[in-house]
């Protein structure tokens, strides 16, 4: 906002000084959208006695108020009781124009003037494009496009109101003050006053851009299905979302693009997404786990979300070893007495079958030394009831999972 807390002027104020129209504004940045006068005030006044019509600051004519983080502040009557509409505005230039979609957070303060005579619950607030000019001091009734609540029946302090309001676009101007019928303001008397008036002192007015995310994911998924790899991922909202690239790296550290998918632009509900790679082959890493070599074809996958201005965002990778899918399987698990282990048709024999409890203690241990696919195990009835650990390795590869007996 330009001259957002009111410190910036042409000339002093003096008696009765009104913030100004186009073009004759005594506050840089502000102006009046009617000819309903609203005020400044300012410290540069020097406090005269005996002449209370000077724009001072604190003393002044409609109270007694500081200024919140300089020298000044602006006026204004947002209830009156008397017949013919008459109500005060003020109109500040933004130093940026609003982007659509995009959600700022709207801040002023506001105090009431010690001598009103009537409080309201609502400041509201719209935004233009152009200046509004109405040439008339008729009150300017529109829906609003942000309301602040509250109990606005603070004399001495200064009381801090905030809002939100996402963008429609090219919003260069907001005009402060209420825009409902006079008739229907909300208005309370506050028990002292005796002037007709709800009066407000308004300082340091802040417009600021939430920092959201451009895409808010919840969930990038990686899984193998037969030979290939299905990349999904789900979306709550989107703003300016271009496109997905999908990218690829063997080693974890060198990615490559192997896909584009386009975004939602504005998107607000969720929106799931989903590409296959059928070209999923890893690189082949081998470590030692446990005294074993372990040998895999991990590929790794990042997601990269790009802007319509070019702006761009990486997520955490994911990776898959899509030749390691269900070494083994135990049916039924949870067990009784006996299960049957499905074994890789790739494995290599010799295998030795473990099974070891919470303790680590070796309960079981079977050398299977021709080849097969499926093997069962028949525990004998010394086992309790619990949670064991299944251990199934050769010579270079070694499996573990957990298996829970019942009575």
């Amino acid at each position: 906002m330009t001259n957002a807390n009111m410190e910036t002027y042409v000339t002093c104020p003096g008696f009765l000084q009104v913030i100004g129209g186009l073009g004759t504004s005594t506050l840089i940045g502000w102006t009046m959208p009617t000819s309903a006068t609203s005020d400044y005030y300012n410290v540069c006044i020097p406090i005269t006695t005996g002449f209370p019509g000077l724009m001072g600051v604190p003393d002044n004519p409609m109270g007694y108020q500081t200024s919140i983080s300089g020298d000044g502040y602006i006026g204004l009557i947002a209830y009156n009781d008397v017949p013919g509409d008459y109500i005060e505005l003020a109109q500040n230039q933004l130093t940026t124009t609003l982007t659509a979609g995009i959600t700022y957070d709207i801040e002023i303060n506001v105090s009431l003037g010690d001598l009103s005579e009537y409080y309201v619950d609502t400041i509201m607030g719209i935004f233009s494009t152009l200046p509004i000019n109405t040439g008339n001091s008729l009150q300017l009734i529109t829906t609003p496009d942000i309301v602040f609540t509250g109990t606005l029946n603070d004399t001495t302090n200064w009381m801090n109101l905030t809002t939100t309001y996402t963008a429609t676009g090219n919003e260069n101007y907001l005009i402060l003050g209420t825009f409902t019928a006079q008739a229907d303001i909300g208005y309370t008397l506050t028990g002292f006053g005796s002037n007709g008036l709800a009066y407000y002192y308004i300082d340091d007015v802040s417009i600021t851009e939430q920092l959201t995310l451009p895409v808010e994911l919840i969930s990038f998924e990686a899984t193998c299905q037969n030979d290939a790899v299905i990349l999904e991922w789900q979306t709550v909202s989107e703003i300016n979302n271009d496109f997905f690239t999908i990218e690829k790296s063997e080693n974890g550290l060198d990615y490559y693009p192997i896909a584009t998918i386009n975004g939602n632009g504005n998107s607000t509900v969720k929106n799931n997404y989903r590409w296959t790679d059928n070209n999923s082959i890893g690189f082949t890493n081998t470590r030692i786990q446990n005294g074993y070599k372990n040998t895999e074809e991990r590929t790794y996958y990042r997601l990269k979300q790009t802007d319509f201005d070019g702006k761009f965002d990486y997520f955490e990778p994911k990776s898959v070893d899509c030749n390691h899918l269900n070494p083994i399987s135990i049916y039924p698990n949870p067990f009784q007495n006996n299960f049957t282990i499905t074994l890789q048709q790739n494995m290599k024999f010799p295998v030795t079958i473990m099974v070891k409890d919470y303790l680590g203690r070796t309960t079981y241990r079977e050398v299977i030394t021709t080849k097969t696919q499926f093997y069962h195990v028949q525990l004998n009835q010394k086992f309790t009831t619990g949670t064991y650990f299944l251990n199934v390795f050769n010579e270079s590869e070694q499996f573990i999972q957990k298996i829970i007996k019942l009575n």
